[in-house]
């Protein structure tokens, strides 16, 4: 009778650790879905990631090629129009000091430099668009 309790006690024990077993692979299965889920979410939002970075570089590379040198020539030309003009505005004191007209003492402050073109096209005495 003892060895019967016995032989139910292992029987008893042997039916528990299977269940226990089957609880166990199922709280496994289940966290194996749940970072499956979170890797594939992951996946999609580096994948929204990428597409943007990649529309930001395509955007950036086609405003790079949108700086022509002619657009480059034009805003430096303008601004040294722009300097020019505010140069003879200064200069204006100083040429009546001098007894001189604006433009010959602003030609004079200007010679040999990249400014004396623009002063001279300004005046006509170059061939060329003045407000280029």
């Amino acid at each position: 009778s003892e060895l019967e309790a016995a032989q139910l006690r292992l029987e008893h024990q042997q039916q528990e650790q299977a269940l226990r077993n089957q609880i166990h692979l199922q709280e496994l299965e289940r966290k194996r879905q749940s970072l499956d889920l979170d890797l594939s979410v992951a996946r999609q939002q580096l994948d929204q990631r990428l597409t943007l970075l990649n529309s930001e570089v395509q955007a950036t590379v086609a405003k790079a090629e949108a700086v022509s040198p002619d657009l480059i020539a034009a805003l430096q030309a303008f601004g040294d129009k722009a300097l020019a003009e505010r140069m003879a505005e200064t200069m204006a004191p100083l040429a009546i000091l001098g007894g001189t007209s604006v433009v010959d003492a602003l030609g004079n402050l200007l010679r040999g430099t990249r400014l004396e073109e623009v002063l001279l096209r300004s005046q006509g005495l170059l061939p060329g668009d003045p407000n280029k």
